[in-house]
């Protein structure tokens, strides 16, 4: 189940606009190997989280990634709370 709510909700970050996909970037944290996707490992919206690949080492928590204080500020700046 955490993988699924893994997936879901970085499937919902994408709706959101994340990672340059509408909602603006505030800094420079789009990863250029894989696009649309933030380059920090243990952020919600690192490429693996959509994938698969690699993700055990994202929900050993387990729990599912939280978004990084980057991605957390470009939603802020797009109106978000």
């Amino acid at each position: 189940s955490v993988l699924e709510t893994t997936i879901i909700n970085h499937e919902f970050g994408h709706i959101l606009g994340l990672t340059n996909l509408g909602t603006a970037l505030q800094s420079s944290h789009e990863d250029t190997e894989h696009p649309k996707h933030c380059n920090v490992e243990s952020c919600l919206m690192y490429w693996s989280s959509e994938t698969g690949h690699g993700i055990g080492n994202m929900v050993s928590s387990g729990s599912a990634p939280q978004l990084d204080a980057q991605c957390l500020a470009d939603l802020r700046a797009n109106g978000g709370k």
